[in-house]
């Protein structure tokens, strides 16, 4: 038998293994389901893993053995994950936090001066691009060294570099190769205009793949943007100083991303030769925390109230400028900042007004609090709380509200009397079975008392045709003589 044929034996009886022992050694995932949900009666839920895998089998078990006794009883669960519901999670804890003491208002103020923006350069993007595409330290590129040069002779390498200079800033020259680095920036300055496109690309699979999952290049931005009042354009420097700098492994927390992000800011500005003074509240995270995904929202708020109330303002001056056409949002957008001049920012953002589909009631009918008023009655009779309270009343109303939600909930509360030791709890099981479909007689056990009466006795004074003439003269609707003097004719 050759090696091979050996191998190939060797994995089959491995893996034929490894499948019985698995199977052999279950992971009782439903006796687990049971005594989280059944005996502890868990309320929060939260897994922690790259993927609710466990939460959504959790949400089936729920919805199939759960659900009924859940809205009985009125348990709310909430089932999370740290890959769906990290920012809620990290919002709970940061509340629960003790609070930092409060600094100084020396140590709070920024500079007075902001810092100017000023775009990135094309020697900045061109050192970025050929050290990211050698995979070399920046530091280790020659300005003075031609694209040849610096690939060290490799044909493959170089003609990759020259497609991402193509890419990234355009038509070159066709000796582009030959010439040194600092001469081909200066020679791409004058139509440089500072965006990024294949730069771009390399710093989102940087962040993706360094950075934690929440922190992703908005919040890296809006992070430099809070923290170091830096516009887009050092932004970008800052970005691509990053690109060169990357850590080597995957950083697990946002506070890491953060001292990550600090470190390349402070040594970008000490080179530029402007000082900043950081903010102390926004380093402390137990005093303001901002993130990401936070602020986009709050940014798509406002922008969706802006367009709201430009919606309005369209519509009010649509009569009266009929026969204005063009471009009025100017003056659309002029009305919107004298409104939020005259009676501010958070004034407008107060009387947003606010849907959440999950937040939606609906009020069809009184059936729907049928089930309600029967827990209420429920949980009077075993208190035993029935002053001033008429049970029999309170069973007819619910008889006359009954729906196949009332009688689920009155089966589950009745298996819960029953398999109860106090199952005979007086009054209880008697007002369940009352509730019964079955039920001819639900609100006494005693017979009715019935009430004899004598019939009614009707005098009919309808005139009778045969005798018509007798019976107008003896009936006592019709007036006498004297005063039949109108009907005469």
């Amino acid at each position: 038998m050759g090696l091979q044929q050996r191998e190939q034996q060797l994995a089959h009886v491995l893996l034929t293994e490894l499948l019985a022992y698995q199977f052999a050694m279950p992971v009782r995932w439903s006796e687990t389901q049971s005594v989280l949900f059944d005996k502890v009666n868990v309320e929060k839920l939260v897994e922690f893993g790259p993927s609710p895998t466990l939460l959504n089998m959790a949400k089936k078990t729920l919805g199939q053995f759960n659900l009924e006794s859940d809205a009985v009883n009125g348990i709310k669960r909430s089932l999370l994950s740290t890959s769906a519901n990290y920012d809620d999670l990290l919002a709970e804890t940061s509340k629960s936090a003790p609070e930092a003491p409060i600094a100084s208002t020396a140590s709070l103020a920024k500079a007075d001066t902001p810092i100017p923006d000023v775009p990135i350069t094309a020697l900045e993007s061109v050192k970025a691009l050929v050290s990211s595409s050698l995979k070399k330290p920046a530091s280790d590129i020659k300005l003075d060294d031609s694209i040849k040069a610096v690939s060290g002779g490799r044909s493959i390498v170089q003609n990759e570099t020259i497609g991402d200079m193509l890419e990234e800033f355009g038509p070159l020259a066709d000796d582009v190769e030959n010439i040194p680095l600092k001469e081909l920036a200066a020679t791409i300055q004058s139509t440089y205009d500072g965006k990024l496109k294949c730069l771009r690309t390399r710093i989102e699979k940087m962040v993706g793949s360094k950075m934690p999952g929440s922190f992703d290049l908005i919040a890296a931005r809006s992070y430099l943007s809070e923290k170091w009042d830096l516009a887009p354009g050092r932004q970008d420097a800052v970005l691509l100083i990053a690109l060169d700098q990357q850590p080597t492994v995957r950083l697990k927390r946002n506070e890491d991303a953060e001292a990550f992000f600090d470190t390349i800011a402070r040594g970008y500005l000490d080179r530029a030769g402007l000082s900043r003074q950081i903010s102390v509240a926004a380093a402390s995270p137990q005093h303001a925390m901002l993130y990401s995904k936070v602020v986009q929202q709050l940014r798509e708020e406002h922008s969706q109230l802006r367009r709201k109330i430009a919606t309005l303002f369209a519509d009010d001056e649509e009569p009266v400028a009929s026969s204005v056409t063009g471009n009025n949002s100017a003056d659309i957008q002029d009305n919107i900042d004298t409104l939020e001049k005259e009676l501010g920012e958070d004034f407008c953002n107060g009387i947003r007004p606010i849907f959440k589909a999950s937040h939606q009631r609906s009020y069809n009918s009184v059936w729907n609090w049928s089930h309600v008023d029967l827990l209420d009655e429920y949980y009077r009779l075993k208190e035993k709380n029935t002053n001033e309270h008429d049970p029999q009343l309170a069973i007819a109303n619910l008889r006359n509200r009954a729906s196949s939600r009332l009688e689920r909930a009155r089966k589950y509360l009745l298996s819960k009397i029953s398999s109860s030791e106090d199952g005979g709890i007086n009054g209880i099981k008697r007002m369940l079975d009352s509730l019964s479909p079955e039920a001819t007689n639900p609100l006494n056990n005693e017979p009715r008392k019935s009430y004899e009466s004598s019939p009614l006795k009707f005098t009919h004074s309808t005139p009778n045709t045969k005798h018509l003439e007798a019976d107008l003269t003896k009936s006592p609707h019709i007036p006498t003589q004297e005063t039949r003097s109108f009907m005469d004719p």
